[in-house]
């Protein structure tokens, strides 16, 4: 059979096109997958760098920490470091120009890192938990004193050493009926340690340990540091009296707080606190928290400084990860400060 040569030439055109068209469909697909990927790559390396940042502002700070000078309130940033100190030298009263505060302050850190520092012996001790800073604490937060009774037995049987049973309290025998891992009968680890606390769920509300959380320590506190508190944990203190928590934060930001006539000569009232109580400087233990800025997720860690011991001149005591409350955009708000170094 004769074809024809036109006939010849319109099937190969057809053809050629059908596999251009193939070819411009693969093309378009091997682009999207390369935009998949190239975004895959691009979101892994932001992942990686904010991971970065994390770890080097952690470090920074507590570089800064173990090397640097502190005063009242704050750790002071020299724009000269001392490698040999004197021991008169180790604490400076007074106020500096350089200061990161120890009250929860939030400052820029490394990239989009934001960061605060707290001083731990401003916060609600749960192993000190006959203190009143934390029966205060958990009053603020609207928990009843049959309540308070409660989580005062249970976390007495949860820490001491033995088996005996405390009023309101709960041993093994109420955990296993419970089905509940069994209490630790040693101080708690970690502020979130609190939550396997028998009959926790019924005894807090969400809202109330989102509440809680940000002021307890499972440090030793022994004393009231007014320089270092939180607004929240003096509200709670001085149960709830605005004007008189304002007069404290005015009082410290002028000068050292170290006796209580202070506070009453500037609030105007006394108190029931005994002198022997007070605390002028900060405590070793410090609490680190990062997070991105307009997140609500973010990273604490407790680390107390041991400059005498020969391990490490610091350790990190605890390390764990919450959802917290700063999800506005801080930096519009002017929530958020620079930290008053170079180095971050």
């Amino acid at each position: 059979m004769e074809v024809k040569v036109h006939e010849v030439r319109g099937f190969i055109l057809v053809a050629t096109l059908w596999v251009l068209a193939g070819l411009g469909l693969l093309a378009s697909y091997i682009d999207g997958l390369t935009d998949q990927n190239v975004q895959r790559a691009l979101l892994h390396k932001q992942n990686i760098q904010h991971e970065l940042d994390l770890y080097s502002t952690t470090a920074t700070l507590v570089y800064l920490f173990a090397t640097s000078r502190m005063n009242d309130r704050a750790l002071i940033l020299e724009e000269k470091q001392h490698l040999v100190r004197k021991d008169s030298e180790m604490v400076v009263p007074g106020r500096a120009t350089r200061e990161i505060l120890l009250n929860d302050t939030v400052y820029r850190g490394l990239g989009d890192v934001v960061f605060s520092i707290q001083d731990e012996g401003g916060l609600a001790p749960l192993n000190s938990h006959r203190f009143p800073m934390f029966s205060g604490i958990l009053r603020s937060i609207g928990l009843s004193e049959s309540a308070l009774g409660l989580v005062a037995g249970r976390l007495q049987d949860y820490t001491d050493v033995n088996q005996v049973l405390s009023l309101n309290g709960a041993e093994y025998f109420e955990y296993r009926q419970k089905q509940l891992p069994l209490p630790a009968n040693g101080l708690m680890k970690s502020p979130p340690e609190l939550q396997k606390l028998l009959g926790f769920p019924e005894l807090f509300t969400a809202q109330q340990w989102a509440g809680l959380r940000p002021y307890l320590t499972v440090r030793q506190v022994t004393g009231y540091n007014f320089n270092v508190m939180p607004k929240e944990v003096l509200m709670a203190l001085f149960g709830n009296q605005q004007a008189v928590v304002q007069a404290v934060i005015s009082l410290r930001e002028e000068e050292r707080i170290y006796s209580v006539l202070q506070i009453e000569r500037a609030t105007g009232k006394q108190f029931n606190l005994d002198k022997q109580d007070l605390r002028q400087f900060p405590s070793p233990a410090i609490r680190i928290s990062l997070w991105k800025k307009n997140t609500g997720r973010r990273t604490l860690s407790g680390v107390e400084f041991t400059p005498f011991e020969e391990a490490s001149p610091w350790r990190t005591d605890y390390h764990y990860s919450e959802q917290h409350d700063k999800t506005t955009n801080e930096q519009d708000s002017g929530q958020v400060q620079d930290a008053p170094t170079a180095l971050l």
